[in-house]
């Protein structure tokens, strides 16, 4: 099937509190994935998510609607350490709904995250699972060159995003937030 591009009318935001619910769902979801490679994964979408406005940036992809088609969950830099990654930020998670996936959403989410949140990024991906790897190699490469490191269960990619024209205020979320 061809690749389509993303779809015009998405909109991605900082989620909101109420947001909440369907975030959790879908990183039910996300977990679920993962354990395709590793069923040693598990865990429930912590509410601190959305009680640490400065430190810890859920996104979401949504519909004029508002209806939630994906989510991202980002790390800024306390956290980030805390995950023994030596940037700014962390990549957490990252998912789009199955009807919604082949049509550029994610690398259009992936983007705007990296228009607003410019630095040194961590992020891994479990080895096993080729086709997340694959994706985060193509899509960091557009921004910079990425430093790879493999162990048995992940790779690991170490990338800095620079500042651009369109990068504003880098290290402020954008976005409503109650």
């Amino acid at each position: 099937m061809p690749t389509a591009e993303p779809e015009r009318h998405q909109v991605f935001r900082i989620a909101e509190p109420a947001d909440a619910p369907v975030v959790g769902e879908l990183y039910r979801d996300y977990i679920e994935v993962l354990r395709e490679w590793n069923d040693d994964v598990g865990g429930e979408l912590e509410e601190a998510w959305f009680a640490k406005p400065e430190q810890l940036y859920p996104i979401v992809a949504c519909r004029p609607d508002g209806a939630i088609d994906g989510f991202a969950l980002v790390m800024a830099r306390e956290y980030a350490q805390a995950m023994g990654c030596d940037g700014e930020h962390y990549f957490h998670a990252l998912l789009v709904r199955e009807e919604c996936r082949g049509k550029r959403l994610a690398d259009a989410l992936v983007h705007w995250i990296f228009e607003r949140y410019r630095g040194r990024w961590c992020l891994e991906a479990l080895t096993e699972n080729r086709r997340a790897v694959e994706f985060w190699r193509r899509v960091v490469k557009s921004h910079s060159p990425e430093i790879e490191v493999r162990d048995d269960l992940f790779t690991h990619i170490h990338f800095e995003v620079e500042p651009g024209e369109r990068a504003g205020s880098a290290r402020t979320p954008q976005g409503p937030r109650s």
